[in-house]
């Protein structure tokens, strides 16, 4: 907001950019808060189509209650944490998948791929399951048209194995360019290619450190352990993030 150029270190790009959208429009966290209390409902209601299109109507509505009291859910409502963003966009892109199974068509498996792939630019840990999204369109599943029975029956199931091809090929290239979005971002503006998350290190050294006690640590409040790392890497935040690593 201030300088017109994105920076973060320790999130994600994708959950600083929801709050900025916010706080440029109104300038005040509480419409940031009223966001994260419309994604709560929104992701009930996801939760509840999901659960309903896999296992019917009685699971979709079991399956709102149980979400809606969820406690976790409710607490994170009012607070500035990327899960609110992250859970709702993540139950969108599981919509959007079983919507593909069963229409069979490239363009909403596409859609859905590259909303998993947002997901994962608000959530880093995401990132490791992206390699698995071509692979689980490929398998055989109930409702979808299958590689495997296309591979079985070869020749008459050809063109059925071409579009899961075209498909799992396509998601992939959509995916791969938004998750690499920021790296090119930071190469321009910084000069460095930067992952989406560079705070990989200060995750891991807080949580092992001399002072650790089972939970995670803030270290920037405990600089007397940080104090061997030169100022100079420290301006970078992917150095930083290694320095604290080591």
């Amino acid at each position: 907001l201030r300088t017109g150029e994105l920076e973060s270190h320790h999130f994600p790009v994708g959950y600083p950019l929801f709050v900025a959208f916010w706080l440029k429009l109104t300038g005040s966290f509480v419409s940031v808060r009223l966001a994260h209390v419309a994604l709560s409902v929104w992701t009930i209601a996801l939760v509840g189509k999901v659960a309903e299109q896999l296992f019917g109507r009685r699971a979709g509505l079991a399956a709102v209650w149980m979400t809606a009291l969820y406690p976790p859910l409710m607490f994170m409502n009012g607070r500035v944490m990327s899960e609110n963003l992250f859970i709702a966009l993540l139950m969108l892109s599981m919509h959007r998948f079983l919507i593909a199974d069963r229409s069979g068509k490239v363009a909403d498996g596409v859609i859905a791929g590259a909303l998993f792939a947002v997901s994962a630019l608000v959530r880093s840990n995401l990132l490791v399951m992206l390699p698995f999204v071509p692979l689980w369109q490929l398998l055989d599943r109930p409702g979808a048209n299958s590689a495997l029975l296309a591979i079985r029956s070869w020749v008459p199931a050809w063109p059925v194995l071409k579009q899961r091809l075209v498909l799992a090929v396509a998601t992939s290239a959509v995916a791969g360019v938004i998750v690499l979005l920021p790296g090119f971002y930071f190469l321009e503006v910084k000069g460095e290619v930067l992952p989406s998350a560079p705070n990989a290190g200060q995750t891991f050294y807080g949580a092992n450190n001399p002072i650790a006690n089972g939970g995670w640590v803030q270290m920037e409040d405990h600089q007397e352990y940080l104090a061997s790392i030169p100022t100079e890497v420290r301006r970078k935040p992917s150095a930083y993030s290694k320095a604290q690593f080591q």
